[in-house]
């Protein structure tokens, strides 16, 4: 494949997770309207915004194995449909029935966005480059879009309304529509056995590699996923904060996750995964409690050094991921390893919110998150070990020698 046609694949795969991720923040700022307009409590909010990762969860599974099967591209045009519907849906939730499905459709085309995005990425650069290429699509896509819309979400329900910010919304999927017509298949001839598509996965999440992979990237799901129902609700009622400071607040944490993440990919691929995700890990345990300390800036200087922190341990994840399906003797099929990446970054999605709401039963906010961050701790002196012991027998895997 020739660099051109190299650049236009991970642009269109970045801006397919771009669109994702923007509209999966343009809903952040609206749920104190939601939760008012229809009596929800706080452990019913999270329990709705438990439902993302549900419809992710199940089309990361199915779309591992779709992309493997009929190619990466069928699965990027599906998901813009479904992307465009979703959006819209919001603009029409008066009830929660409608809150709830609206919901379950947008994470059910986020697993099949990012599962053919990633795939995409995979196959088109070697394992030496892909923590810098995943972490620059993820900080470009996910976080640059990310960052956008709770500014944008805030800023238009403060102006215009909710129902015609998310009709607005809705067109963006039929933009991103373009550059995925004009994508290549990047899918390519795997090698090695020919096995299940799902014995295949478990044979993946058994390589030592992939295992770190996976609990990194449960934590950082959990961290993001937890905060992102129950942090507006706590300083809205704590601080009385407007949708669109609430917005600037999620922003700041995504605009740290997307001048971190590329740097400290390409710090990974040079000098190994291990003292990226051990920082990472640190600095996220320091800021979570602080997220519930008023006044404003030091929550907001706290969300700062938090997505520093997530953009440091989410560095080498995909790298690691796909390194274990090369591991695994199964070099090619990477649309396997991308479906696993959704398929657990949505169970952490899931655990969070479910998590947050259960200890808001009987905590305060400062408790839950100090709880979460007991848990960070906990996983990230696992993690570190455990890379400390591939690097001592395997060589190979960490450091990772860019060209």
């Amino acid at each position: 494949m020739d660099s051109r046609t190299r650049s236009l694949v991970f642009w269109s795969a970045s801006a397919l997770i771009a669109a994702e991720t923007l509209l999966f923040g343009l809903v952040v700022p609206a749920l104190p309207e939601f939760a008012d307009d229809l009596s929800l409590s706080d452990t019913e909010a999270a329990i709705i915004f438990a439902l993302f990762p549900i419809g992710q969860l199940l089309t990361a599974i199915g779309g591992a194995v779709a992309v493997e099967q009929i190619g990466r591209k069928p699965a990027m045009v599906a998901s813009v449909v479904m992307m465009a519907a979703a959006t819209a849906g919001f603009a029409f939730a008066e009830t929660v029935a409608i809150l709830s499905a609206t919901r379950f459709l947008q994470g059910a085309a986020a697993g099949l966005a990012w599962t053919a995005a990633l795939a995409m990425i995979s196959d088109i650069y070697p394992a030496s480059q892909l923590g810098y290429r995943m972490s620059l699509a993820e900080a470009i896509g996910g976080a640059g879009g990310g960052l956008a819309g709770p500014v944008v979400g805030g800023i238009g329900f403060d102006a215009i309304g909710t129902t015609p910010t998310f009709l607005i919304a809705a067109i963006v999927p039929v933009l991103i529509a373009v550059p995925v017509v004009f994508t290549p298949e990047t899918q390519r001839a795997s090698v090695g056995p020919k096995t299940s598509r799902f014995a295949s996965m478990r044979r993946i999440l058994r390589e030592p590699r992939a295992q770190v992979a996976a609990a990194a990237l449960v934590v950082f799901a959990v961290t993001l996923s937890l905060l992102e129902p129950l942090l507006p609700l706590d300083v809205d009622r704590r601080l009385g904060l407007s949708a669109t400071v609430i917005g600037l607040l999620f922003a700041t944490l995504i605009l740290a996750n997307l001048i971190i993440a590329p740097l400290a990919g390409r710090w990974s691929d040079k000098r190994g995964r291990t003292v990226p995700m051990l920082v990472g890990g640190a600095l996220m345990v320091v800021a979570l409690p602080m997220t519930a300390i008023g006044p404003v800036y030091v929550v907001f200087a706290a969300v700062a050094v938090l997505g520093v922190g997530l953009g440091a341990m989410g560095a080498g994840i995909g790298a690691l991921m796909t390194e274990a399906v090369d591991d695994a003797g199964l070099s090619g099929q990477y649309g396997l390893s991308a479906g696993i990446l959704s398929a657990l970054f949505s169970l952490g999605a899931l655990a969070g919110p479910l998590f947050g709401g259960a200890a808001r039963i009987a905590l305060p906010f400062s408790a839950t998150v100090i709880l979460l961050a007991i848990g960070v701790a906990g996983a990230t002196i696992w993690m570190v070990s455990a890379l400390r012991v591939l690097e001592r027998q395997d060589p190979r895997g960490d450091p990772v020698v860019a060209p």
